[in-house]
């Protein structure tokens, strides 16, 4: 190398120094400016995923009082297991003629349908035959429909009651849900 150097003139020393730098530094640059740059960037993308995650986990853990309510509250609609189908229709019917009672309802039939299962729920059809006034009838629906034992009027059909006067008969169909307990 010493030899290489004496044959070179002052100038062709300069140019020969500066291009042996650049090129040192473009191989410092591309060895370990370039790697380091990508995961100082990489890292920077991380850090700020992880802040949003922590702003939501923040943004939970500040509702969490109204979520324990919330969930204290619906906890009486999932039952820790799910009670067999006589038991269910048991309390199905009772329900349904103390609701009956209540809107001064004349219940003549009642009958357990069809038991469907879906995912989260299970559901338990009733076909009811009745009577009463217009009045009455319509109330006893809205207590079905309102009623905290998860009722739904489905289906119904009204006619007016032979021979008597403001008297209607209806026929209709309930359904009862039953959340099943979670896994």
């Amino acid at each position: 190398m010493q030899k290489f150097l004496s044959k070179l003139s002052p100038r062709e020393k300069k140019i020969f120094y500066v291009v042996v730098g650049l090129v040192s530094i473009a191989l410092f640059d591309r060895l370990f400016m370039n790697p380091a740059l990508k995961k100082i960037k990489a890292t920077e993308v991380e850090i700020k995923q992880q802040e949003e995650r922590i702003r939501q986990d923040l943004a939970f853990l500040a509702n969490r009082e109204a979520i324990e309510k919330e969930a204290e509250l619906f906890s009486k609609y999932i039952p820790e297991t799910i009670p067999d189908n006589d038991q269910v229709n048991t309390e199905l019917f009772r329900s349904i003629e103390r609701l009956a009672q209540e809107a001064n309802v004349d219940l003549i039939k009642s009958n357990p349908g069809e038991i469907k299962e879906q995912d989260s729920h299970v559901e338990y059809y009733a076909n009811l035959d009745c009577s009463g006034d217009l009045k009455d009838i319509i109330s006893f629906m809205h207590l079905l429909n309102t009623s905290e034992d998860l009722f739904k009027v489905v289906q119904f059909s009204m006619s007016p009651k032979r021979g008597v006067q403001d008297q209607i008969s209806t026929s209709m169909r309930v359904v009862k849900m039953v959340v099943k307990p979670s896994a």
